[in-house]
């Protein structure tokens, strides 16, 4: 990407993303646990330090949320879902004639918010499904002390594991564990000195 002068173009973007399957009964978080894949981003950025200014560390959610706090982000609050599909946000009208609020539940018909074709109608039964997920919905939520970072986990998850009665909870403590013994000294060294 830098040789071809991607990084830093106006029309290019990319970051390093987990790949999951959240749309199986079958599902058990990642392909690799995460604190695995930040411990081997973090060795690349070590090598490349461009690379940690372009990607930096957006796909791990309570690293972007700390560092947001750290470098004092106007808006950062506590996150009581976690995705925008929880506020249904984002309408997908898709060839099958359904509306779905999730790329990743495309095709399942079952948890649909509505549907288009041959007429209009809103599911508010598959609506509530995403909508009344929270932090304060679970019971489990509201003694993590996660919470406020995670809101909750993957709402499509939490869906095909639990019928979304249950929240998906993330390895966020072997994440900023990780994080915290590969870049502690460089965060402290960086505040420290303000």
């Amino acid at each position: 990407m830098k040789n071809k002068g991607w990084i830093g173009h106006p029309n290019f973007k990319s970051k390093p993303s987990l790949v999951s399957d959240h749309t199986t009964i079958e599902y058990t978080g990642s392909r690799i646990p995460e604190e695995n894949m930040l411990e081997k981003l973090i060795k690349i950025y070590d090598d490349y330090p461009e690379l940690e200014e372009v990607f930096g560390f957006y796909s791990f959610k309570p690293i972007r949320h700390i560092i947001d706090i750290l470098n004092g982000a106007p808006n950062v609050s506590p996150r009581f879902f976690n995705c925008e599909s929880n506020l249904l946000e984002l309408y997908i009208f898709c060839p099958d004639g359904y509306i779905y609020t999730c790329p990743e539940s495309i095709g399942n018909k079952d948890i649909a918010i509505g549907k288009y074709h041959s007429r209009f109608e809103m599911d508010e039964d598959g609506m509530a499904l995403w909508r009344n997920r929270d932090i304060l919905s679970f019971d489990k939520c509201r003694n993590c002390r996660f919470a406020p970072i995670c809101g909750g986990g993957c709402p499509i998850a939490s869906i095909s594991t639990s019928g979304g009665k249950e929240p998906v909870c993330e390895r966020y403590q072997e994440v900023l564990d990780t994080f915290l013994k590969n870049r502690g000294n460089m965060i402290v060294e960086k505040f420290a000195g303000k």
